[in-house]
């Protein structure tokens, strides 16, 4: 959906960002890693669109890369580095540092 319906996501962004934050804390693993991998997604497509996304989903990303789960943490990790090459370095750097922190 991310790659080739932007028109109809871009106006609904941070609201979409929030659901799929809610489901990334979900407690099914299966749930939460669909939620990362589309997070994912998002970054890879969407790009410097997804910069103003970056602080909120950054911390929830971190949450689960810390969590004792392999197959979350794969997940997490898997997103953050889709997050790292897509996104602006500033913005980037600075939600690292502020979800790190929390």
């Amino acid at each position: 959906m991310v790659q080739n319906h932007m028109d109809i996501l871009m106006p609904k962004l941070h609201d979409i960002c929030l659901a799929i934050i809610n489901e990334v804390k979900n407690l099914r693993s299966a749930v939460s890693c669909a939620a990362m991998a589309t997070l994912g997604d998002m970054y890879v497509h969407l790009q410097r669109a997804m910069d103003s996304e970056v602080e909120g989903t950054a911390r929830v990303l971190l949450h689960k890369a810390s969590e004792a789960n392999t197959f979350i943490r794969q997940g997490a990790n898997f997103a953050l580095g889709h997050m790292v090459q897509s996104c602006t370095p500033t913005r980037v750097m600075n939600a690292l540092l502020v979800g790190g922190l929390r």
